[in-house]
């Protein structure tokens, strides 16, 4: 659970847009393609050893300052995994939360900002270059990304979550992005019919 929560904060990172990150944001695809590969691993072969020690090492490396290099803040805002704290009563229901908020972000932002998600497609979720566009790309790497969530048998849609646990998400005391982002996916406005 703890190597889900290390690769939600990266990927959570990765699509926060911020100057002087093109160092950090090569870093993070790579690290992001080792912690994707660890899991599987964990997941189907629990008694893997080296999955395990790389994923523990992965999550330290995730908990150290080296990757905000070209940040000129310690540590970076991550309002989705923040929600997804507040959201929950235990691991279980934060990682739902967590996984829940990731895919509808990056759903969203696979339609904003489509050149982005098609270059972690490519780097982390494997999708072949083809003479697909960027956004035929990008919305690959959703469907990627949902299925690697439902292999970790965490929920993609907000309606797997528990009614309690919907309740809280959904009267959360947040704004900007974050609230628009919940508000989408509770009142049923997270269209990805084509991206799920």
């Amino acid at each position: 659970a703890q190597g889900f929560s290390a690769l939600a904060g990266a990927l959570e990172q990765y699509l926060t847009p911020a100057d002087g990150m093109g160092v950090s944001h090569a870093l993070l695809e790579t690290f992001m393609r080792g912690m994707v590969q660890d899991l599987r691993v964990c997941r189907t072969v629990p008694s893997d050893e080296d999955a395990r020690s790389n994923l523990m090492w992965r999550c330290a490396l995730w908990g150290s300052r080296f990757f905000q290099l070209g940040r000129r803040f310690s540590f970076p805002h991550l309002p989705l995994r923040e929600a997804a704290i507040l959201s929950s009563s235990d691991w279980a229901e934060y990682a739902g939360a967590l996984a829940v908020l990731l895919l509808a972000h990056c759903r969203r932002e696979a339609e904003r900002h489509p050149d982005v998600l098609a270059q972690l497609a490519r780097w982390v979720w494997e999708v072949p270059k083809t003479t697909q566009d960027e956004k035929e790309t990008a919305q690959a790497g959703v469907r990627a990304f949902a299925d690697f969530l439902r292999k970790l048998e965490l929920p993609t849609e907000y309606a797997e979550l528990g009614a309690a646990q919907q309740k809280r998400l959904s009267e959360l005391p947040v704004a900007g992005e974050p609230r628009s982002l919940i508000a989408s996916i509770t009142n049923g406005r997270d269209s990805h019919a084509d991206v799920s």
